[in-house]
């Protein structure tokens, strides 16, 4: 199928409206479940919130680094509304909120994944915006593999009311995460490119209240 270049830029220029809308959410979605909030979950879930805010400043750069702009899809936007009806909605169970937010954050990697595969065959014009996205996708993988044990052990203790076995697993895994983070940051390095932040406005958005 033939398209055309403005075609292609409004594509990407989509996809990456795509990305900024739901990772918003995700933030939000971290204060409505204070994950944000260190005294109130434990180390691995903060340090998931934290992190969150440093993926959405890379979207936000590499939005800018588009040339042209575009906003998210109706059927993203609906999406992360239905998210955060569910997780704000103060009689859904946290186990419910959980799983809504982790199908949330299990599509930002797809659709991270598939943009990165498309740049990469697009040339070396699309390069910023590669690197961007490839470390975004990266930080998600690491997240999700995190994310996806401990919703389990919650829904495990949940119906079995063992919560204890979720302790280990949460030490152990807030150590796995660091190691993933910090390789991360080493590969940003390495690459010796220099992201900057979409907006001081919009990034002061977001920091923590």
């Amino acid at each position: 199928m033939q398209i055309t270049e403005r075609e292609r830029q409004e594509a990407i220029s989509i996809e990456l409206a795509d990305l900024y809308q739901r990772q918003m959410t995700l933030i939000l979605c971290n204060r409505l479940l204070h994950f944000d909030e260190l005294d109130a979950v434990s180390d691995v879930f903060y340090e998931l919130a934290e992190e969150d805010i440093w993926i959405f400043e890379r979207i936000a750069a590499a939005m800018q680094d588009s040339p042209i702009q575009s906003d998210a899809k109706r059927s993203t936007v609906f999406l992360a509304e239905t998210v955060m009806e569910i997780v704000s909605e103060e009689s859904n169970l946290h186990q419910e909120k959980l799983s809504s937010y982790l199908l949330l954050k299990q599509s930002q990697l797809s659709s991270c994944r598939i943009l990165e595969r498309s740049l990469r065959v697009l040339g070396k014009k699309w390069e910023e915006i590669l690197i961007s996205v490839g470390i975004v996708a990266d930080c998600l993988e690491a997240q999700l593999d995190l994310l996806s044990s401990q919703v389990e052990d919650r829904a495990f203790a949940w119906i079995t009311g063992e919560p204890e076995l979720i302790l280990a697993r949460d030490r152990f895994a807030a150590r796995a995460k660091q190691n993933r983070l910090n390789k991360n940051k080493d590969s940003e390095v390495l690459m010796g490119k220099v992201i900057h932040l979409f907006s001081p406005k919009q990034s002061k958005q977001f920091s923590k209240r």
